[in-house]
């Protein structure tokens, strides 16, 4: 099973995640969005951030994670590629994220991603298996 693939949307950009279970779901749309902004393999894992949320559902859940990291992203250049989850269900998150501080004269950047927008974002769960896709505003 592949772990994330991209598809054109007008002016933004889609992404479609998998996961044969949550932690893996989670962390495939995060790894895809950050991969949006850069190559996320060229980042090493040495600092870490605690991420906690909470929402009703676990659509909301998803969409809450990936704006936490894009913020994270936005106001302190952290670029996460690894996820360690204390918990995670279908209404909490609990996780040590980790990767390294974005550095423009070390890392090269993508692309902007402006927004993780609500524009046909789902979740669902087929057969065992998890599929998320997000519109981001790029």
């Amino acid at each position: 099973m592949e772990s994330f693939e991209y598809f054109d949307h007008t002016a933004d950009m889609g992404l479609r995640a998998y996961g044969r279970d949550l932690p893996e779901l989670f962390t495939n749309s995060a790894l895809g969005m950050f991969n949006l902004i850069t190559a996320v393999d060229q980042f090493k894992s040495v600092d870490a951030l605690e991420v906690l949320l909470e929402a009703p559902n676990v659509e909301e859940l998803l969409w809450k994670w990936l704006r936490e990291l894009h913020y994270l992203f936005s106001t302190q250049k952290m670029v996460f590629n690894k996820y360690e989850y204390q918990e995670l269900n279908e209404k909490r998150v609990w996780a040590q994220c980790w990767g390294e501080y974005f550095d423009p004269f070390k890392h090269q950047s993508e692309r902007e991603v402006k927004a993780v927008t609500h524009h046909e974002f789902r979740v669902q769960k087929d057969n065992g298996h998890w599929k998320a896709q997000v519109i981001f505003d790029i």
